[in-house]
């Protein structure tokens, strides 16, 4: 190949790579898990950024809450209005890998490096699992709230 069309390639290239859209604004950085706080209805997770809160409500519902803030905010939630919930029992196990929540009928598994959370019968079949969560400030109605991003994978359930 002659200099000049190397020199042209070379521009090609560099011209299309331009024309690509940068990915650095879609990477989520990882929010490992670094303390454990056990209570009497489940487990606060304190991460790099933020709490998230795995409250036993019934050996089939445990219900997940997340603020990217030190503490959940005490404000009323409109999808789960019940705030009372039957002592249901339950069992942890944690490893240098992950964190279990155990009922009679499902697991919660937080991957401790990267806070990803999974949801399994107890024979390990996936039913759902959330790999990044993202929250951005915002406001709205001129209220500071934040615009929440999930990407998860749900199996079969049945």
């Amino acid at each position: 190949m002659r200099t000049s069309h190397r020199i042209l390639w070379v521009a090609l290239i560099i011209s299309s790579l331009a024309l690509i859209p940068s990915t650095r604004a879609q990477w989520t950085p990882l929010n490992p898990v670094t303390k454990i706080e056990k209570q009497a209805d489940g487990l606060l997770l304190t991460m790099q950024t933020g709490v998230m809160r795995l409250q036993v409500c019934s050996d089939s519902i445990v219900h997940v809450t997340y603020s990217p803030t030190p503490s959940i905010p005490q404000e009323p939630q409109f999808m789960v209005n019940k705030t009372s919930w039957p002592v249901a029992q339950w069992t942890t196990d944690s490893t240098n890998d992950e964190i279990t929540l155990a009922t009679t009928r499902m697991k919660v598994v937080v991957i401790r490096k990267n806070s990803w959370t999974r949801f399994t019968a107890p024979d390990g079949k996936k039913l759902f699992e959330e790999r990044k969560l993202s929250m951005t400030p915002v406001v709205v109605n001129g209220r500071q709230t934040y615009h929440s991003e999930m990407f998860s994978d749900l199996w079969d359930s049945t």
